[in-house]
């Protein structure tokens, strides 16, 4: 038996989102997917699959703007109608919440009424870096009960299946949210 570690994609869908569900697929791999609101509009088939296939879908915000920037009155609403959008699929109101960038202002945090979820592996993929330096980051920085940050891009989609072998033949057992106990996960709705 392994380690529990969560692997987790930002800014989806988008059109990597179907190849990173197709190699999940091959490997037997559940993942968490932070989706933004307003690109489920023509990628809704995108959506049905991550349910059919057994991912979790949760919020990232309605346009991914920067909530350091937001009121918190303009924080919810990007919250609420992400939430809206996401309902047909999931009949239910998401649990967890990413914030874009990974920027929360802490007096936010008690009033967004779910789990917070951040991240302790950064794949750094967002900043444009090479396959080989995307697969660099994950490994060197991977132990029990991670939450891997990946992100719907092109350089992503080209090392995930070595990525996912290092997983899988290093004893851990790769997964959703719900099945790790991590420090990156913010339990503020139950403060």
């Amino acid at each position: 038996m392994g380690h529990n570690i969560a692997i987790t994609f930002d800014d989806g869908p988008n059109n990597y989102t179907n190849t990173i569900l197709d190699i999940l697929k091959e490997k037997k791999i559940t993942a968490t997917f932070f989706v933004i609101g307003q690109q489920i509009e023509g990628n809704e088939a995108i959506i049905s699959r991550m349910v059919e296939e057994g991912h979790a879908v949760e919020n990232h915000s309605l346009t991914h703007a920067d909530f350091n920037q937001l009121t918190l009155e303009e924080a919810q609403e990007e919250i609420k109608i992400a939430d809206r959008l996401l309902y047909p699929y999931l009949g239910r109101e998401t649990t967890y919440f990413r914030p874009p960038f990974g920027n929360l202002p802490e007096m936010f945090f008690s009033s967004i009424k779910k789990d917070i979820v951040f991240w302790d592996v950064d794949s750094k993929d967002w900043s444009s870096i090479k396959a080989a330096e995307i697969y660099n980051e994950v490994v060197q920085n991977l132990k029990p009960d991670s939450v891997i940050l990946l992100h719907s891009f092109e350089e992503t989609v080209t090392i995930l299946p070595e990525i996912l072998d290092y997983i899988q033949n290093n004893s851990f057992c790769p997964g959703l949210l719900s099945e790790v106990n991590s420090k990156a996960i913010i339990l503020e709705k139950n403060l």
